[in-house]
């Protein structure tokens, strides 16, 4: 493949998902906890589960969209941990 089609491919995907809703059921997150000393048992036994966007807003009442790509669950107050929007 060469650069010029790679990077057609590449911006299709972000196209595609800049317009897609984020609170869908096709749409997949992962949980990513910040894997340090500080960080609560809550959000390691998280860490890399996956969710869908429909079950969102009920399993993290308090979260904030980010971006596209990015939500913060905010599991506890201070949480570091986040949601990947997988591709």
């Amino acid at each position: 493949m060469s650069i010029l089609r790679a990077i057609q491919a590449v911006r299709a995907v972000q196209k595609r998902l800049d317009v897609e809703p984020l609170f869908t059921p096709q749409t997949e997150w992962t949980f990513q906890a910040v894997p340090d000393d500080t960080t609560c048992p809550v959000c390691m036994s998280k860490d890399l589960n996956i969710y869908y966007g429909d079950e969102l807003q009920q399993k993290f009442p308090y979260l904030v969209v980010e971006s596209n790509w990015v939500i913060r669950p905010m599991v506890h107050p201070n949480c570091r941990c986040m949601l990947m929007r997988k591709v």
